[in-house]
Formats: C-alpha cells, sequence, structure tokens
C-alpha cells in the first residue's frame, strides 16, 4: 500500500434544488479534488435517487483527487 493510500481525507457535500458540489482535501486543508452533480434534493427527487447522486458526484471528486 502506498501512502497516498494511506492518507487520511476529509470529503464535503453541499446538496441542493439544482446541483451537488463536493471537495475532497487532506487533513491540512488542501483540496485534492472537486466536482459538480446534478440536484440532490431528496424531497425533489427522492431518496433513492438522491443517495445516487451523491455518490455518484463524491466518486467523481474522488477520482479527480488520484483515489478510487
Amino acid at each position: 500500500m502506498s501512502q497516498a493510500d494511506e492518507q487520511q481525507l476529509v470529503v464535503g457535500v453541499d446538496g441542493g434544488g439544482t446541483s451537488t458540489d463536493v471537495l475532497v482535501a487532506d487533513l491540512s486543508g488542501t483540496v485534492l479534488g472537486s466536482a459538480t452533480g446534478g440536484g440532490s434534493n431528496w424531497e425533489a427527487i427522492g431518496l433513492p435517487a438522491m443517495a445516487a447522486e451523491v455518490a455518484r458526484t463524491v466518486d467523481t471528486a474522488l477520482t479527480a483527487a488520484g483515489r478510487a
């Protein structure tokens, strides 16, 4: 396992009616990756669709940060 694989990360999610923004940072606050996805307001699209959109956007941000 490489040092990058062992690095602890912080994932921030801001979900709303029109978009979902995700940032991936290290513990010092350096942003390593980000992504914007579609809306994730569970009242508008339902819980399963909200969970899928958040997961998709987090995966995209993690990929941008060089993580799987």
